[in-house]
């Protein structure tokens, strides 16, 4: 059951505009599969959470990640999420060194100094500061320093080029028009791709000359398994663009969406506020971020109503049949995990910002298991899940120390894009109001 939608766009249009949303409308209208159209190609949706724990889980290998190549392939080259089966295992497994709890330690000390020193420089009783831009230079500022070993505040003329790259690539896979053509949205990302492959390659071989130091970058050159598998140059550029791609976007999605949050909810704001006002403003470490579980209940509560990822594309590699359908060899399947966290059925009053949902004793989140995946599932579960959920309440917490939130008026609600990550159209204005010791 489906239909193509509008020539050449299908409903692609719909998907902009609305995202889970859309998934949702398919699912009731439809069921948990059906077929629909996009851009040069008909997909086949697979919505709910049994589908999705189908699908991730892959018992059968029947699921390919090349369904993502089409989309994001051209700026994202094989990165990390874009690979399959054992080569994806290995690459994993040498990556998930830089990922180890005493790495992560490290990293913290870093994103702490940049978060304090940065967040401490936006204006205040501005009605027109836009967070989410703001919100999005600072992950990149974070990035240049934990990634490339960068000291704070280096490159900056460099890294503006570097952060419209980036935009550009993550912009790009929403086209319409999918080939290099000034000036349209692919042939921007693909000269931001370009640029960034321009920006990695010599760093990465002046990092291979050194004494191996504790960014990430220096951690992939001298990362290596027990029988000695390591990465090429080329294989770290590509892992290098898709982890700073996604370590800044999607922190800086989440961010922003507890930002909205909190200012439109005092109570939470002040309760968040209140347990950060435990830990003082002294350095931050692990243990001392594990405290805020405000934070945590918050940052549950914005993934699940606005997921950086909301949805995840495979490819059949042979015929197969999901939750009884049959499905054939090479068909484009598109799992919605973010419509699950929707759903009446597992989630009180979905559409409602409600972080308790996820504290004892409802725990709403371990309804199913799917229920609640923003960071995917099974194999390519995101492998720097903690590293962004460390990094985020770090910015929170320092934020919160600093400013009041508050929104520009009182009845305003952002209004979501989803042609790549979900961005508010007006770019989240937030007026911050400083907290008098």
């Amino acid at each position: 059951m489906g239909d193509f939608g509008l020539p050449v766009l299908g409903h692609m249009i719909e998907q902009f505009r609305s995202g889970p949303d859309f998934a949702r409308a398919l699912y009731n209208e439809r069921g948990p599969v059906s077929w629909y159209g996009s851009p040069y190609m008909k997909a086949v949706a697979v919505l709910g959470p049994d589908g999705t724990q189908e699908v991730f889980t892959n018992k059968s290998k029947d699921f390919s990640q090349q369904g993502w190549v089409p989309v994001v392939g051209a700026f994202f080259n094989r990165g990390l999420m874009l690979l399959d089966f054992q080569e994806h295992h290995q690459h994993r497994l040498i990556m998930q060194q830089a990922f180890t709890r005493t790495r992560l330690a490290g990293y913290v000390e870093h994103i702490d100094t940049v978060a304090t020193d940065v967040v401490g420089q936006w204006p205040t009783h501005n009605s027109r500061f836009l967070l989410h831009p703001a919100v999005k230079e600072l992950t990149l500022d974070i990035a240049s320093v934990v990634f490339m070993g960068n000291p704070p505040g280096a490159d900056s003329a460099q890294l503006t080029k570097v952060n419209q790259a980036f935009v550009d690539t993550v912009q790009a896979p929403g086209a319409v028009i999918r080939f290099p053509l000034p000036p349209f949205k692919w042939w921007r990302g693909v000269k931001g791709r370009k640029l960034l492959e321009e920006y990695f390659t010599p760093r990465i071989q002046g990092a291979r000359r050194q004494e191996p130091s504790t960014d990430m970058l220096s951690v992939l050159c001298n990362a290596a398994t027990d029988e000695g598998d390591a990465f090429t140059d080329k294989d770290i550029v590509n892992h290098m663009i898709f982890l700073m791609m996604a370590a800044h976007d999607t922190s800086a999605s989440t961010m922003t969406t507890m930002a909205y949050h909190l200012a439109a909810q005092p109570h939470w704001q002040q309760r968040a506020r209140d347990e950060s006002a435990r830990l003082g403003d002294g350095p931050l470490d692990i243990e001392a971020l594990e405290k805020l579980e405000t934070l945590e209940l918050v940052m549950n509560e914005s993934l699940r109503l606005v997921s950086p990822l909301p949805l995840a594309v495979r490819s059949t590699v042979r015929d197969t049949d999901i939750l009884g359908h049959y499905v054939p060899k090479d068909t484009t399947i598109v799992v919605w995990p973010s419509m699950n966290h929707r759903l009446p059925e597992l989630w009180t009053s979905p559409d409602e910002f409600d972080p308790e949902r996820f504290a004892e004793p409802r725990c709403e989140h371990k309804r199913h298991r799917y229920a609640f995946s923003p960071f995917g599932g099974g194999a390519h579960k995101c492998i720097g899940m903690m590293f962004g959920q460390l990094e985020i309440k770090t910015v929170l917490h320092r934020l919160l120390r600093r400013y009041r939130l508050e929104l520009t008026r009182p009845d305003y609600q952002p209004h979501w894009e989803y042609s790549g990550m979900p961005l508010p159209l007006d770019g989240m204005p937030i007026t911050l109001r400083p907290i008098t010791p």
